[in-house]
């Protein structure tokens, strides 16, 4: 790319810039970011709009416990506070 194409792909600023270097995993904002974990919420087997919805929303079964999880947040969104499994 010449610099006159590699202007017009950068805004057309035509300036030096020090070569791009990949992020370190150390230095990323991300690495130490908390992802949150998915709580275990009961939902009846006969409950098929319900266990629909927590599909749609990301939920996942787990067969061991008996329950379904999903993040907290799609939770409360749903309205399932009241079921989540401690």
């Amino acid at each position: 790319m010449t610099r006159q194409t590699n202007a017009l792909h950068h805004g057309g600023a035509d300036r030096d810039e020090a070569p791009w270097q990949p992020v370190r995993h150390s230095d990323s904002v991300f690495v130490n970011a908390e992802i949150p974990k998915p709580v275990a919420v009961r939902i009846d087997y006969r409950e098929d709009a319900l266990r629909q919805q927590v599909k749609a929303a990301g939920g996942r079964w787990d067969a061991d416990k008996r329950v379904c999880k999903l993040p907290l947040g799609q939770v409360r969104a749903l309205g399932l506070g009241d079921r989540i499994v401690r």
